[in-house]
């Protein structure tokens, strides 16, 4: 019997030190943070500028016109894009075959691939202008139709961040 009191004693203190250790928050390094405020942060401009001549007709006597453009990645006011962008030119509807484009940049031949060029650098850190000349011709020879040809040609360009 005595043995039975003293491990109820022990067991009895053993719960009242654990009592008195969990009731101070300190002893078991309990930490709690609570962090607040404002942040304003300015997210970078990209700033891509597409200008154009005036528009062009193509037709029997007029059978090979070109067609000017340049991008640019400033304003009027001289700001700047912030960021590196790429784009690219894209001819639209899917032309008669007898319609040949021809796309120079800085008068220098750009690959078209389905009516599209390949992605093209426009770097930050220069007011960059890129000019381009859009040669489309008609060339008789290359269709069977008896009929006039009326297509209107749109010139897209599409930047992405880089």
């Amino acid at each position: 019997m005595k043995k039975i009191i003293k491990i109820l004693i022990f067991i009895l203190a053993l719960l009242v030190t654990l009592i008195v250790l969990l009731s101070y928050r300190n002893t078991f390094s309990n930490f709690f943070s609570k962090i607040t405020g404002n942040s304003n942060t300015e997210v970078a401009t990209p700033i891509f500028i597409m200008e154009n001549s005036e528009k062009k007709v193509l037709n029997d006597e007029h059978t090979e016109v070109d067609y000017y453009f340049t991008i640019k990645n400033f304003d009027m006011n001289n700001n700047r894009s912030q960021t590196d962008l790429q784009y690219t030119i894209e001819i639209t509807p899917k032309l008669d075959p007898s319609i040949i484009l021809t796309l120079y940049k800085d008068n220098q031949v750009i690959g078209l691939n389905n009516q599209k060029t390949g992605l093209i650098e426009l770097k930050q850190n220069s007011n960059t202008t890129h000019s381009y000349r859009l040669n489309v011709r008609y060339d008789r020879e290359r269709t069977d139709a008896t009929t006039d040809i009326r297509e209107n040609i749109f010139i897209k360009a599409s930047a992405n961040q880089s």
